[in-house]
């Protein structure tokens, strides 16, 4: 059983294909494997058979629970690569679905499969016994009387195609009006990025559509596919909008337009109204109010304001024209909830929220009749972004894309034929002493994320989903593994996760329901307890110096400011009127809170605990690289910043007596913002190392499926 051949027989790969180039065997068998581990710890629990697929190896194997032998002895030869690989690929599909006939339905997507082989009868009778099981899963994931499995139209994993003419690892891909080519995004070796055109006909390479400098994202073709538009960063708070002619490559360049949140972290919207008129794209005056989308008018470059975001709201970050023209689907919020709105030239009507859960959005697309909005959203427990269709009218949002292989950016190419993008990601933790090379504290290959360093150094805790759902971890120096601490049921988020100075608990934020709340967590006993109750964000949480207190962010009032809360919970949250989103930690002696200025220029200043007075330290030429960073030692501060035009994360030490500052690290930078990754790092108490963030895998691969009938 060779992984080239379930690369030809079941991926349908050529014969020159490459596993170092493309895992795609891989990263299914990793998920057959996710879902049997959950399937044991949860439904299966008491099962007395047990099915494994062991590492290093694509055949099933079948034991008693006891783990005293095997059922069935390995065959004497080996099985032909189809047959035992289909159904493998059939475990992830929704069982209670029939499979659909995988007839082509698009020129860019491959020939349906080949025909399996006739099985021998040693292997028909482990692939029953693999059956039965599923089918009792089934069973017990659909009772009897209920409907949910026949309503909607998910498409199988059988069904999934790649678009194996794109390059590997592209972003934004835009399909032209005729649908023979694509424009896209893709990041060059300086982790740069920019716009490439590509008829999808086998021999047609890339071609980069422009020569410009800056980084580029978000291409749209223009109703009639002669010109595209794209953003191009000025700077990491400007852009301007690029119009391209394709018959001659001529410029013509809009703006500038200015967004806080940053260009290359939230790539700012772009569309193009089907009648050719307008261009939607969206604007921030200054840090500390939302973004608001707006028109832009084509023939006179005039900019029409469409929504209205409250004020406590990181604005609306994305942005789609339905087909028709009559409505505006967007995203409102960080992680956001999904609305649109009724347009009529450039007059809106009837604004209306159509998820309230604050489950994230992350791409947005329209059916082509109009009549109903895709976009791919974290709504189960997995933490997986998956397709998900809801109508314009408003209703419950219905899965498109199978369960657990993670979809974002939808496309509808047609009534029945969709594409996305799916992404395939795992994290570890890494360590750096001085000058030496970063190493794994601990493995892994799930998403670790977060990490902080306890007050001695000796403990780290971090956000993991090593146990299927974000939850919060710790690692013992000495210890074999790590020791997960909290047991949510997998409905959140957790946030940067910090030490009390004396290191007996850990705070942490965790959103769900649509708000943020501080949770502190007993290190000792594993107790956890819910500090603030709000309905809004309350983010980023550092203890005081003696522990007594917990600084935060929050909008409770409106705008973004520093709070307290006491670390007890016996007294109310206090505002601290200072305007900071994130990024901020006190100082060891208890009389300064450090915290980052994101107005132009970034600046680094502090406050005075005891008088409320505040000091500017100095002004940083680069932008914060993560949510949280900012790091307060007894060696310094420590900032985490990078450029557009830099590769890398730079970890910078600033002495606050002689403000001079020195480059300490260098990380790698990313050139996606990854909502279900948060990046970070923490630097020891006395400076010498530094923990982040290190990505094993980050692939990305454009499917195109044939949604199944609707039943």
């Amino acid at each position: 059983m060779k992984e080239t051949s379930i690369a030809m027989e079941v991926f349908l790969r050529e014969a020159s294909y490459d596993p170092k180039v493309d895992p795609i065997v891989r990263v299914h068998a990793r998920r057959v494997r996710e879902k049997l581990a959950h399937y044991y710890r949860t439904t299966g629990r008491g099962d007395p058979i047990l099915i494994e697929l062991p590492k290093g190896s694509y055949v099933p194997q079948f034991l008693w629970a006891n783990g005293a032998q095997s059922l069935l002895k390995q065959p004497e030869c080996e099985p032909e690569p189809l047959k035992i690989s289909q159904e493998i690929v059939k475990e992830e599909a929704d069982s209670t679905l029939q499979p659909e006939p995988t007839a082509p339905v698009a020129q860019v997507i491959s020939a349906s499969p080949v025909e399996a082989r006739p099985l021998t009868l040693r292997w028909i009778a482990l692939l029953s016994t693999l059956a039965i099981v599923i089918a009792t899963v089934a069973f017990l994931k659909f009772k009897p009387g209920d409907k949910s499995h026949v309503t909607n139209r998910v498409a199988n994993l059988q069904s999934l195609r790649p678009l194996d003419l794109l390059p590997p690892d592209v972003t934004d891909v835009a399909w032209s009006p005729d649908q023979k080519s694509v424009a896209f995004v893709q990041a060059d070796g300086h982790n740069r990025t920019f716009v490439y055109t590509m008829e999808l006909r086998p021999g047609h390479a890339p071609q980069r559509l422009t020569q410009g400098n800056g980084n580029e994202y978000r291409p749209v073709w223009s109703p009639d596919g002669r010109q595209i538009a794209l953003i191009r960063s000025l700077d990491d708070v400007r852009f301007g909008i690029v119009r391209v002619q394709m018959a001659t490559g001529d410029e013509t360049v809009t703006g500038p337009f200015t967004a806080y949140l940053g260009v290359s972290l939230y790539h700012p919207v772009l569309d193009w109204s089907p009648d050719g008129k307008y261009l939607l794209t969206y604007n921030q005056v200054s840090p500390n109010v939302p973004v608001r989308l707006l028109l832009l008018r084509i023939a006179d470059q005039a900019r029409v304001l469409l929504t209205s975001p409250p004020i406590r709201s990181s604005g609306d970050l994305e942005g789609k024209f339905s087909p028709d023209g009559k409505y505006v689907a967007f995203h409102r919020g960080g992680l956001g909830d999904l609305y649109v709105l009724r347009l009529n030239g450039e007059n809106v009507s009837d604004v209306r929220q159509l998820t309230s859960d604050n489950r994230g959005v992350r791409g947005i697309a329209f059916s082509a009749d109009s009549r109903n909005i895709l976009f791919a959203s974290d709504r189960t427990q997995n933490d997986v972004f998956n397709i998900y269709k809801i109508p314009v009218t408003g209703g419950t949002p219905a899965p498109v894309s199978p369960d657990g292989f993670v979809a974002v950016e939808p496309v509808a190419l047609n009534q029945d034929v969709l594409a996305f993008r799916h992404v395939d990601l795992a994290t570890e933790i890494v360590e750096q002493h001085g000058n030496t090379s970063p190493s794994p504290l601990f493995p892994g290959n799930e998403i670790d994320e977060a990490p902080t360093y306890s007050p001695d150094g000796n403990t780290i805790a971090f956000v993991s989903t090593r146990s299927g759902v974000e939850q919060l971890w710790r690692y013992r120096r000495g210890d074999n593994a790590p020791e997960q601490l909290t047991h949510f049921s997998g409905d959140g988020f957790l946030f940067t996760p910090h030490w009390s100075p004396n290191g007996d608990q850990i705070t942490f934020g965790f959103r769900e329901n649509g708000a943020t709340n501080i949770y502190v967590v007993d290190a000792k006993s594993g107790d956890v307890r819910k500090l603030t109750n709000g309905r809004s964000r309350n983010f980023n949480p550092v203890f005081s110096s003696d522990s007594a207190y917990i600084f935060f962010s929050s909008n409770e009032d409106g705008t973004p400011r520093l709070w307290r809360i006491a670390t007890d919970g016996k007294r109310p949250a206090e505002p601290l009127f200072t305007q900071v989103v994130s990024s901020f930690a006190a100082s060891p002696d208890g009389k300064w809170l450090y915290y980052i200025d994101y107005t132009e220029p970034v600046r680094l200043c502090r406050l005075n605990l005891f008088d409320g007075t505040t000091e500017e330290i100095l002004r940083i030429d680069a932008r914060p690289a993560f949510t949280n960073s900012l790091v307060v030692t007894h060696d310094g501060v420590y900032v985490a910043v990078s450029k557009a035009d830099e590769p890398y994360v730079r970890i910078e030490r600033i002495d606050p007596a002689d403000k001079s500052q020195r480059t300490m690290w260098r990380i790698p930078a990313y050139s996606e913002a990854l909502p279900i990754v948060t990046q970070g790092f923490d630097v020891a108490q006395d400076g010498s190392r530094l923990l982040a963030t290190r990505f094993l895998r980050h692939n990305s691969t454009v499917f195109t499926t044939q949604l199944p009938a609707q039943p």
